[in-house]
C-alpha cells in the first residue's frame, strides 16, 4: 500500500489517501476538507475510493466526508460513539470560521473497535483508542498506523475538549506502546514518525506507561 497525504482545512489536518496502484483501489482517512483536491488525486491515479475511514468526528477531520461520498459512493466508517459528530455541527466542535461548511454525514458502517475489513486484498484493523474523544480509533494497514489525534510525533492529543478523558488517553497510549510490531505512524497533524521511536522518546507515551 502507498500513502499520499494532503494537508487540509484551517487546522492543517492530515488527510491520508491509502491506495493500491496495482488494483486501483483506495481509502481516504480523515478528509477534513479540500474535497476537490482529493478527488483530483483519485482521478489522476485512476483510483476507485472504496471507503472513508474517520479516526474521530471532530470537524477538522470530517468536513469533506459528505461531498466525497456523494461523488464516489464510498462508505463512511466511524466508531459508534462518534456518530453524533457526523450529525451535529456542535457535537463536531465545528467553528463558524471554518473554511468549509458543515454537512451532516450519517455513517454507513459503525464500528466498536477490534473489527477488520478489507481494502482490496489488504486487511484493515480498527483499534479503539479513546481519550482525545470517546470513539477515537487508530487504523492499522500492513506496517502503517494511522493515529488521528491520539498520538503525534513527540506528544499526544488533547484531552481537554468535550468528551476527552486523560485516564482513557493514557490507557490508549499504553495499548499502542504494547503493540508487538513496529509501524510507520501517520498522525492527524504534523509529521509521520516511527512507533519504536515514540516508544523510546515520547514523554507522553512513556509517562502513560509508567503511571
Amino acid at each position: 500500500m502507498r500513502v499520499h497525504t494532503i494537508c487540509v482545512g484551517m487546522l492543517q489536518t492530515n488527510c491520508h489517501i491509502v491506495f493500491d496502484p496495482d488494483h486501483g483501489i483506495a481509502a481516504c482517512i480523515d478528509p477534513g476538507g479540500n474535497a476537490e483536491e482529493i478527488l483530483a488525486f483519485l482521478k489522476e491515479h485512476n483510483l476507485t475510493l472504496q471507503d472513508i475511514y474517520l479516526t474521530h468526528s471532530h470537524f477538522d477531520h470530517i468536513l469533506a466526508a459528505s461531498p466525497l461520498r456523494d461523488a464516489t459512493g464510498a462508505r463512511v466508517v466511524v466508531h459508534a460513539q462518534e456518530e453524533e459528530g457526523l450529525l451535529s455541527a456542535s457535537s463536531s466542535l465545528y467553528l463558524s470560521i471554518a473554511s468549509e461548511p458543515y454537512r451532516a454525514c450519517p455513517p454507513d458502517i459503525r464500528i466498536y473497535g477490534g473489527e477488520k475489513t478489507m481494502l482490496g486484498d489488504t486487511e484493515v484493523f480498527f483499534m479503539h483508542t479513546p481519550g482525545h474523544s470517546p470513539g477515537s480509533v487508530c487504523i492499522r494497514i500492513e506496517n502503517l498506523l494511522f493515529t488521528g489525534d491520539t498520538l503525534f510525533e513527540g506528544t499526544c492529543g488533547r484531552w481537554d475538549l468535550r468528551g476527552g478523558n486523560l485516564v482513557a488517553l493514557r490507557s490508549s497510549l499504553r495499548n499502542l506502546y504494547n503493540l508487538p510490531e513496529d509501524y510507520i505512524v501517520y498522525p492527524g497533524h504534523g509529521r509521520p514518525t516511527i512507533l519504536s521511536i515514540e516508544k523510546a522518546t515520547n514523554e507522553a507515551m512513556l509517562s502513560a506507561v509508567n503511571v
